[in-house]
């Protein structure tokens, strides 16, 4: 190969780099300005998601300090719940003991209003003769003048 012929295929080969060269770094030009816009855009969505999470977080906070209210409400409310239940327990027991004594004593009542009636008015003197010891003297005393007093 001659010497001109040298000189044309390195000039051609030259041009032919540097074209290609040029196509080559405006391809990647454009690639990059592709990734640019991409990664814009996922900066936008990236700021969306953390306004969401943000606006989230907060609301997830209320309903928190709302369950925690509601919470403490109920135990409030529990222990008052509670507290009734006792007092429920123990009246009910208090009011089976008074109705065993209101029976008791309504049949003892009974008998005396039923042996008046057989045996006429009691006197004093029959109930201090009758008595077999104080205390039934002064049980009795106490029932003859109670009903003495309503009329029997």
């Amino acid at each position: 190969m001659n010497a001109v012929t040298k000189r044309i295929l390195c000039a051609s080969l030259a041009v032919s780099v540097l074209t290609a060269g040029q196509g080559w770094a405006a391809s990647l030009e454009e690639e990059r300005d592709s990734y640019d816009a991409q990664v814009e855009d996922l900066g936008r969505q990236s700021d969306e998601l953390a306004g969401k999470i943000n606006s989230l977080s907060e609301q997830k906070r209320v309903l928190d300090e709302e369950a925690n209210a509601a919470i403490a409400t109920h135990k409030e409310r529990r222990a008052e719940l509670n507290k009734t239940l006792e007092r429920l327990e123990e009246n009910e027991e208090k009011l089976a003991v008074t109705e065993r004594e209101y029976d008791r004593k309504s049949a003892a009542l009974g008998k005396r209003v039923r042996d008046i009636y057989i045996n006429g008015q009691i006197s004093y003197i029959d109930v201090l003769f009758g008595a077999k010891d104080f205390l039934r003297f002064s049980h009795a005393h106490g029932s003859s003048e109670a009903c003495h007093q309503a009329g029997l």
